[in-house]
Protein backbone atom coordinates (compact mmCIF):
# COMPACT_ATOMS: atom_id res chain seq x y z
CA UNK A 1 0.00 0.00 0.00
CA UNK A 2 2.63 2.47 0.82
CA UNK A 3 4.52 1.57 -2.38
CA UNK A 4 1.35 2.53 -4.08
CA UNK A 5 0.74 5.82 -2.29
CA UNK A 6 4.93 6.42 -3.46
CA UNK A 7 4.87 6.04 -6.68
CA UNK A 8 1.18 8.00 -6.71
CA UNK A 9 3.40 10.72 -5.22
CA UNK A 10 6.09 10.17 -7.61
CA UNK A 11 4.12 10.59 -10.82
CA UNK A 12 2.49 13.68 -9.36
CA UNK A 13 6.21 15.12 -9.04
CA UNK A 14 6.82 14.51 -12.42
CA UNK A 15 3.59 15.41 -13.85
CA UNK A 16 4.78 19.41 -12.13
CA UNK A 17 8.24 18.94 -13.57
CA UNK A 18 7.27 18.43 -16.95
CA UNK A 19 4.70 21.08 -16.76
CA UNK A 20 6.68 23.84 -15.40
CA UNK A 21 9.02 22.91 -18.02
CA UNK A 22 7.00 23.09 -20.41
CA UNK A 23 5.80 27.01 -19.28
CA UNK A 24 7.76 29.81 -19.69
CA UNK A 25 9.89 30.57 -16.63
CA UNK A 26 10.02 34.66 -17.27
CA UNK A 27 7.86 37.08 -16.24
CA UNK A 28 9.64 40.23 -17.74
CA UNK A 29 10.42 41.38 -21.15
CA UNK A 30 11.32 44.59 -22.70
CA UNK A 31 11.88 45.08 -26.59
CA UNK A 32 12.79 48.06 -28.64
CA UNK A 33 12.22 48.94 -32.46
CA UNK A 34 10.68 50.31 -34.95
CA UNK A 35 8.47 50.82 -38.34
CA UNK A 36 6.10 51.96 -40.84
CA UNK A 37 2.83 53.60 -40.66
CA UNK A 38 0.66 54.70 -43.85
CA UNK A 39 2.16 58.44 -42.72
CA UNK A 40 5.21 58.00 -41.50
CA UNK A 41 7.59 55.83 -39.21
CA UNK A 42 7.83 55.12 -35.11
CA UNK A 43 10.72 54.56 -33.19
CA UNK A 44 10.25 53.08 -29.70
CA UNK A 45 9.96 50.73 -27.17
CA UNK A 46 7.62 48.22 -24.82
CA UNK A 47 7.69 46.71 -21.34
CA UNK A 48 5.90 43.24 -20.47
CA UNK A 49 4.86 42.25 -17.28
CA UNK A 50 3.36 38.35 -17.72
CA UNK A 51 0.92 37.88 -14.61
CA UNK A 52 -0.98 35.03 -16.04
CA UNK A 53 0.05 32.56 -18.26
CA UNK A 54 -2.12 33.92 -21.59
CA UNK A 55 -1.80 37.93 -20.33
CA UNK A 56 0.63 40.75 -20.10
CA UNK A 57 0.70 44.03 -18.77
CA UNK A 58 2.06 46.72 -21.29
CA UNK A 59 3.93 49.79 -20.63
CA UNK A 60 4.37 51.75 -24.00
CA UNK A 61 6.80 54.81 -25.00
CA UNK A 62 7.33 55.61 -28.79
CA UNK A 63 8.53 58.21 -31.12
CA UNK A 64 6.59 58.89 -34.21
CA UNK A 65 7.07 61.12 -37.61
CA UNK A 66 3.03 61.56 -38.52
CA UNK A 67 2.63 62.93 -42.24
CA UNK A 68 -0.53 64.68 -43.58
CA UNK A 69 -2.17 62.81 -46.51
CA UNK A 70 -1.87 65.82 -48.83
CA UNK A 71 1.72 66.13 -48.60
CA UNK A 72 3.31 66.16 -51.89
CA UNK A 73 6.79 66.41 -52.87
CA UNK A 74 8.25 68.34 -55.54
CA UNK A 75 11.73 69.00 -57.33
CA UNK A 76 13.21 71.88 -57.67
CA UNK A 77 13.07 72.94 -61.28
CA UNK A 78 14.45 76.84 -61.44
CA UNK A 79 18.04 75.07 -62.49
CA UNK A 80 20.08 77.36 -59.73
CA UNK A 81 23.06 75.12 -57.90
CA UNK A 82 23.13 77.61 -55.11
CA UNK A 83 21.63 75.82 -51.85
CA UNK A 84 22.24 76.26 -48.22
CA UNK A 85 21.15 72.36 -48.00
CA UNK A 86 22.05 70.54 -51.26
CA UNK A 87 18.36 69.26 -51.53
CA UNK A 88 15.91 69.96 -54.67
CA UNK A 89 13.01 68.30 -53.30
CA UNK A 90 10.73 69.66 -51.14
CA UNK A 91 7.18 69.43 -49.88
CA UNK A 92 5.22 72.06 -51.30
CA UNK A 93 3.03 74.39 -49.18
CA UNK A 94 4.27 72.45 -45.80
CA UNK A 95 4.30 74.66 -42.86
CA UNK A 96 5.12 72.57 -39.75
CA UNK A 97 6.51 69.17 -39.36
CA UNK A 98 4.81 67.07 -37.18
CA UNK A 99 6.34 64.29 -34.61
CA UNK A 100 4.48 62.57 -31.86
CA UNK A 101 5.83 61.32 -28.41
CA UNK A 102 3.26 58.38 -26.90
CA UNK A 103 3.79 57.39 -23.49
CA UNK A 104 0.98 54.55 -22.53
CA UNK A 105 -0.34 51.01 -21.01
CA UNK A 106 -2.27 48.44 -21.77
CA UNK A 107 -2.63 44.85 -22.00
CA UNK A 108 -1.87 41.68 -24.55
CA UNK A 109 -3.95 39.03 -24.44
CA UNK A 110 -2.59 35.39 -26.13
CA UNK A 111 -4.75 33.29 -27.82
CA UNK A 112 -3.11 30.15 -26.60
CA UNK A 113 -0.80 29.66 -23.41
CA UNK A 114 2.58 30.42 -23.97
CA UNK A 115 4.74 27.15 -24.17
CA UNK A 116 8.65 25.86 -25.28
CA UNK A 117 7.26 23.90 -27.51
CA UNK A 118 6.02 26.54 -29.90
CA UNK A 119 7.86 28.24 -32.61
CA UNK A 120 5.21 31.29 -32.80
CA UNK A 121 2.66 32.80 -30.39
CA UNK A 122 -0.05 34.74 -31.23
CA UNK A 123 -1.87 37.35 -29.29
CA UNK A 124 -4.01 40.96 -29.52
CA UNK A 125 -3.18 43.91 -28.11
CA UNK A 126 -4.40 47.51 -27.06
CA UNK A 127 -2.11 50.73 -25.65
CA UNK A 128 -3.49 53.70 -24.73
CA UNK A 129 -2.19 56.88 -22.97
CA UNK A 130 -1.17 60.36 -23.36
CA UNK A 131 0.57 62.20 -26.41
CA UNK A 132 2.54 65.17 -27.09
CA UNK A 133 2.93 66.71 -30.53
CA UNK A 134 5.69 68.44 -31.50
CA UNK A 135 5.33 70.86 -34.44
CA UNK A 136 8.18 71.34 -36.02
CA UNK A 137 8.64 74.48 -38.39
CA UNK A 138 9.43 73.83 -42.15
CA UNK A 139 12.40 75.42 -43.75
CA UNK A 140 12.47 76.19 -47.47
CA UNK A 141 15.54 77.49 -49.32
CA UNK A 142 14.01 81.14 -50.70
CA UNK A 143 15.12 82.37 -54.17
CA UNK A 144 15.80 86.31 -53.87
CA UNK A 145 16.65 87.97 -57.17
CA UNK A 146 19.11 90.92 -57.53
CA UNK A 147 18.78 93.85 -59.90
CA UNK A 148 21.88 92.73 -61.14
CA UNK A 149 20.60 89.47 -61.89
CA UNK A 150 22.02 87.85 -59.22
CA UNK A 151 19.94 85.27 -57.14
CA UNK A 152 20.40 85.36 -52.83
CA UNK A 153 18.91 82.05 -51.22
CA UNK A 154 17.87 82.20 -47.84
CA UNK A 155 16.35 79.62 -45.22
CA UNK A 156 13.11 80.91 -44.15
CA UNK A 157 9.86 79.07 -42.57
CA UNK A 158 6.46 80.31 -43.66
CA UNK A 159 5.12 83.75 -42.42
CA UNK A 160 2.41 86.24 -44.24
CA UNK A 161 5.48 88.10 -45.45
CA UNK A 162 6.93 85.78 -47.82
CA UNK A 163 3.62 83.93 -48.26
CA UNK A 164 3.96 84.26 -51.99
CA UNK A 165 7.53 83.23 -52.18
CA UNK A 166 6.42 80.27 -49.86
CA UNK A 167 4.16 78.71 -52.04
CA UNK A 168 5.12 79.91 -55.84
CA UNK A 169 7.68 77.26 -57.28
CA UNK A 170 9.69 79.36 -59.18
CA UNK A 171 10.82 81.30 -56.10
CA UNK A 172 11.43 78.39 -54.09
CA UNK A 173 14.77 76.23 -54.57
CA UNK A 174 14.46 73.25 -52.59
CA UNK A 175 14.14 72.36 -48.70
CA UNK A 176 16.56 73.73 -45.84
CA UNK A 177 18.68 71.17 -43.81
CA UNK A 178 16.46 69.07 -41.50
CA UNK A 179 18.28 69.83 -38.69
CA UNK A 180 16.84 73.44 -38.62
CA UNK A 181 14.01 74.22 -36.74
CA UNK A 182 14.58 71.64 -33.33
CA UNK A 183 14.93 74.71 -31.17
CA UNK A 184 11.53 76.09 -32.34
CA UNK A 185 9.08 73.17 -31.13
CA UNK A 186 5.79 73.75 -30.93
CA UNK A 187 3.87 71.28 -28.16
CA UNK A 188 0.84 70.17 -28.41
CA UNK A 189 -1.43 68.07 -26.32
CA UNK A 190 -3.56 64.59 -26.81
CA UNK A 191 -4.24 61.00 -26.43
CA UNK A 192 -3.81 58.13 -28.32
CA UNK A 193 -4.85 54.66 -28.97
CA UNK A 194 -3.48 51.34 -30.85
CA UNK A 195 -4.83 47.86 -31.08
CA UNK A 196 -3.03 45.69 -33.21
CA UNK A 197 -2.05 41.86 -33.64
CA UNK A 198 1.26 40.48 -32.29
CA UNK A 199 3.32 37.62 -33.28
CA UNK A 200 5.59 36.63 -31.21
CA UNK A 201 8.78 34.13 -32.31
CA UNK A 202 10.19 31.68 -29.88
CA UNK A 203 8.06 33.02 -26.90
CA UNK A 204 10.10 30.47 -24.44
CA UNK A 205 13.91 31.99 -25.75
CA UNK A 206 15.85 34.82 -23.60
CA UNK A 207 15.39 36.93 -26.93
CA UNK A 208 12.32 38.49 -27.66
CA UNK A 209 11.61 39.09 -31.31
CA UNK A 210 8.26 40.34 -32.56
CA UNK A 211 5.96 41.66 -35.52
CA UNK A 212 3.20 44.03 -34.75
CA UNK A 213 0.28 44.81 -37.21
CA UNK A 214 -2.16 47.36 -36.12
CA UNK A 215 -4.03 50.13 -36.38
CA UNK A 216 -3.51 53.21 -34.62
CA UNK A 217 -4.95 57.10 -33.76
CA UNK A 218 -3.26 59.98 -32.59
CA UNK A 219 -5.99 62.93 -31.27
CA UNK A 220 -4.89 66.25 -30.40
CA UNK A 221 -6.98 69.01 -28.18
CA UNK A 222 -6.20 71.76 -30.68
CA UNK A 223 -5.51 71.59 -34.47
CA UNK A 224 -2.14 71.05 -35.89
CA UNK A 225 -1.22 73.20 -38.55
CA UNK A 226 0.41 71.30 -41.52
CA UNK A 227 -0.27 72.17 -44.88
CA UNK A 228 -0.77 75.89 -45.66
CA UNK A 229 -3.73 75.36 -48.26
CA UNK A 230 -5.36 72.46 -46.43
CA UNK A 231 -7.49 71.86 -43.58
CA UNK A 232 -5.58 71.77 -39.80
CA UNK A 233 -6.74 68.62 -38.40
CA UNK A 234 -7.00 66.93 -34.81
CA UNK A 235 -6.97 63.45 -35.69
CA UNK A 236 -4.54 61.19 -37.45
CA UNK A 237 -5.10 57.34 -38.22
CA UNK A 238 -2.39 55.33 -39.28
CA UNK A 239 -1.85 51.57 -40.62
CA UNK A 240 1.48 50.20 -38.83
CA UNK A 241 3.65 47.59 -39.02
CA UNK A 242 6.65 47.21 -36.06
CA UNK A 243 9.53 45.51 -35.69
CA UNK A 244 10.96 44.42 -32.30
CA UNK A 245 13.88 42.82 -30.79
CA UNK A 246 14.71 42.58 -26.96
CA UNK A 247 15.50 40.12 -23.67
CA UNK A 248 13.12 38.25 -21.20
CA UNK A 249 14.12 37.26 -18.10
Amino acid sequence: MKFILYLFCLLGALSTFAQNDNTPNHQHEVVLGGGLHSRGYMFGGTYSHFYQPKRAFLGQAQFAYIKHPKERVMDNDNNISISNSGQSRYTFGKQNSLYSLRLGAGQRFFLSPRSRKQNLALAWSYTAGLNLGLLKPYYLDLIYRTSNDGVIIRSETYSEDNRYKFLDPLDINGASSSSMGWDELQGRTGLYLQGSLYFDFGPSDQIAKAIEIGLSADYFFQEMPIMLEQPDERLFVNIFIHFYLGKRW
